[in-house]
């Protein structure tokens, strides 16, 4: 079960598929892992999944600042 999780996890991060890590995250299982090189992928990949969220979130406030300037040009 743990192996696909991981699976799953490794492509939705590659893939840069939020909601799906989302999920994945919320239905995270420690006892499942069979072994520490597991939990210690589980680790890199959920490290590797917060650096993704920091970068959409960088992105998304740019996005929104430029939104904000329209406007104010608009009126």
């Amino acid at each position: 079960m743990a192996s696909e999780w991981l699976k799953s996890l490794k492509i939705s991060v590659i893939n840069e598929d939020i909601d799906t890590i989302i999920k994945l995250t919320q239905n995270f299982k420690q006892n499942e892992f069979e072994n520490l090189d597991q939990l210690n992928e589980a680790a890199s990949l959920t490290s590797l999944a917060i650096e993704l969220f920091k970068s959409k979130k960088v992105h998304l406030e740019g996005e929104m600042q430029k939104l904000l300037n329209a406007k104010k040009y608009a009126n």
